[in-house]
Parts: C-alpha cells; sequence; structure tokens
C-alpha cells in the first residue's frame, strides 16, 4: 500500500513538471513578440496604401498597410529589420534599433514604371508576367496631333489593329485585337477606364492618359470572362499630384488634304479615249467591218455631237472640234484643302481632403 501511495506521487510530480515546462515555452514565445507601429508615406507627405511591411529573415510574417498608410506588425525582437516596399516606389529596408514607431517615407522609381502592368485583379511585374499584354505610355501619346484615343493606338501595339468604317468626321476608328475571332460575335474589345467599363474611348481626353495596357490571350482576359474574349484594353487615367492647382494648355493647328486622288483627263484625252473605243467597238460588232482612217464614219447611233453626247445627226467632223474647250475639275473644286484645330485645357490640384 505504501508502494502504491509513493508512486502515484511520483506520477503526479512528473505531469506537474511537464506542465510547467509547456507554460514556460509559451511564454517564453509570448515574451519574443515585439509591436511595431508605424505609416509609410510617398516624398509628398500623402500616404501609400497597401505598402507591404515584411520581416527580414521571416517571410512569412508581414502585413500591408491600411488607406492611411498606418500598419502594425509583430517582430521577434526590437533589433529586427523591416522592408517595405510599394510598386512604382524603391525597396527600404529599416532596422528598428529599438524603435517601435517608424515613419518610412518611400521614394519613385520611374524606371521601374514601364515593366509593371495591369491585369485586371492587381498589378505585377513584366518579368513575372506569363500572358500576352501590351503597353503604351502616356510618352507615346504627348506630342502627337490625334484628337482621340483609337487614333493614338494606330500602330503603337504590336495585334491591335486600327481602321475607319467610313469618312464620318469624328468617328471612332474600329479596333480588333489578334484578328476577328468570332463570324457572328462583337470582335471589339473589352474597355476599361480606371477598372470601370465603358462603351468606347471617345470621351477619354488622350492628354488625361498614363497608360493604355491591352490583354490579348485568353489567360490575361479569363477574369473578366465572355466579355473580354475579343480582348481587353485598359486606359489608366494621370493622378493629381499633391501642392498648388497645376494649369495644362494645349493646341495645335494643322491641314488634311484628300490623297491619293486619281488624275483628271483633259477634254482632248477624253475625246481621243471616246474615238479609240468607238472605233473598238465598231470593229467587233461584225468581223467584217473595216476601219481605214480614225474618222471612219460609223453608224450613226455611235456619233457624238459638240456637247459630246449621242446625237444620230452629228457627222465624225464633230470628234474633233472645241478641242480647247476649258475643263471643270470636280474633284478639285469639291475636295478642299481643311483647316484643323484642337485646344484642350485642364486643372488638376491634390490635398488632404480632395483631388480634382
Amino acid at each position: 500500500m505504501e508502494n502504491r501511495i509513493t508512486l502515484s506521487k511520483r506520477v503526479e510530480g512528473k505531469s506537474r513538471l511537464w506542465v510547467t515546462l509547456l507554460l514556460l515555452c509559451f511564454c517564453s514565445f509570448t515574451w519574443a513578440q515585439v509591436k511595431v507601429t508605424g505609416v509609410v508615406t510617398d516624398p509628398s507627405g500623402e500616404a501609400i496604401i497597401g505598402a507591404n511591411i515584411v520581416e527580414k529573415g521571416v517571410p512569412g510574417n508581414g502585413t500591408i498597410s491600411d488607406i492611411d498608410g498606418n500598419f502594425t506588425l509583430n517582430v521577434k525582437s526590437n533589433k529586427a529589420t523591416v522592408t517595405v516596399s510599394f510598386i512604382g516606389y524603391k525597396d527600404k529596408t529599416v532596422a528598428l534599433n529599438g524603435s517601435t514607431n517608424l515613419k518610412v517615407t518611400l521614394e519613385e522609381d520611374s524606371q521601374s514604371l514601364d515593366e509593371v502592368v495591369v491585369v485586371g485583379y492587381g498589378s505585377v511585374k513584366k518579368s513575372n508576367l506569363t500572358t500576352s499584354v501590351s503597353k503604351m505610355t502616356s510618352e507615346a501619346i504627348e506630342g502627337r496631333p490625334v484628337t482621340n484615343l483609337s487614333d493614338a493606338l494606330s500602330g503603337q501595339l504590336a495585334g491591335v489593329q486600327t481602321q475607319t468604317n467610313s469618312g464620318i468626321p469624328g468617328e471612332e476608328m474600329q479596333i480588333t485585337v489578334r484578328g476577328v475571332s468570332s463570324i457572328n460575335g462583337s470582335s471589339n474589345p473589352l474597355i476599361v477606364v480606371d477598372g470601370v467599363i465603358t462603351e468606347n474611348m471617345s470621351n477619354v481626353n488622350p492628354s488625361d492618359v498614363a497608360s493604355i495596357q491591352v490583354l490579348k490571350d485568353a489567360a490575361a482576359t479569363s477574369i473578366y470572362g465572355a466579355r473580354g474574349s475579343a480582348g481587353v484594353i485598359l486606359i489608366e487615367t494621370k493622378q493629381a499630384q499633391k501642392g498648388a492647382p497645376v494649369v495644362k494648355w494645349e493646341s495645335y493647328l494643322g491641314f488634311q488634304n484628300a490623297v491619293g486622288l486619281p488624275e483628271m483627263m483633259s477634254p482632248k484625252e477624253w475625246m481621243a479615249y471616246n474615238l479609240y473605243l468607238k472605233n473598238a467597238m465598231w470593229l467587233q460588232k461584225d468581223g467584217n467591218n473595216t476601219l481605214d482612217t480614225p474618222n471612219k464614219d460609223r453608224p450613226s447611233g455611235d456619233r457624238v455631237n459638240p456637247d459630246w453626247l449621242l446625237n444620230p445627226n452629228s457627222d465624225t467632223a464633230d470628234w474633233t472640234l472645241r478641242s480647247d474647250l476649258p475643263q471643270t475639275d470636280w474633284v478639285d473644286a469639291i475636295l478642299q484643302t481643311a483647316f484643323t484645330h484642337s485646344h484642350q485645357v485642364s486643372v488638376s490640384s491634390k490635398g488632404d481632403r480632395y483631388s480634382i
């Protein structure tokens, strides 16, 4: 009986020891956590939303900044190092050195902006993208005399074709991505401006465009479903910069002429052409017909009067009359040189509580 009591006491003592060790482990883990708070801003002091904050050496321990640029992160110690990154800005590494309240300012990285593309659900680097996407920045539009975005796309992106279906002034050009994909369905690509689907691009000022991206294959357009089967055109507009209002005025003047017009005949050339035509018709009517001279009489129905109208009472001598009559070039009279001009004014400004 005494041995049983001793054994029970030993088992109970070991259980208490294990429980104590477990509690000590949890306590040590809790003591190792250090709460770090901070804010992420750009050089103008504007909060950066969605910046990545990761503890260096611990890839799984990270967070993102909120709508005000604030973040909270638990790290191993107050000697840890965190890395802050955001698309379009240079990565920044910050050592805590005992501090638990950080203010991080990221510098813009303009060289990497061309490598970033929008794919519908976010932004990724072009080097990490496996789908077919073409991008054009505002630099490709500036300085060109274009009044609408469809003109700006002409000949700029691979696999994107633009054409005019009629000569109506101001009509938007038809855009096809990688050719016509359906005989019965629409071949017009889906157009998205700043995340909002629109019917056309005619309402977007080319000067307000920051970038145009075209999603061309099924993998890139899959997020848009059947509506993106003919391709997707993503348009991002320029954002106002914080500071004093900025006024921009753009203007251009130009002239337009019709090209590829046919060369008009003179009255003498027209008479000679019709004479040869009548002669050929006379010879083909009957194999027995002969034509001794260019002025050989033909049936009266083929004769022409001085006003160049069919007249059975005229004779062939009238072909050579009035050869010096003045001609009217109706193409030149109707199609004139057109003067065109365009003027655009924009105002942008941004503050803590507004953006225009």
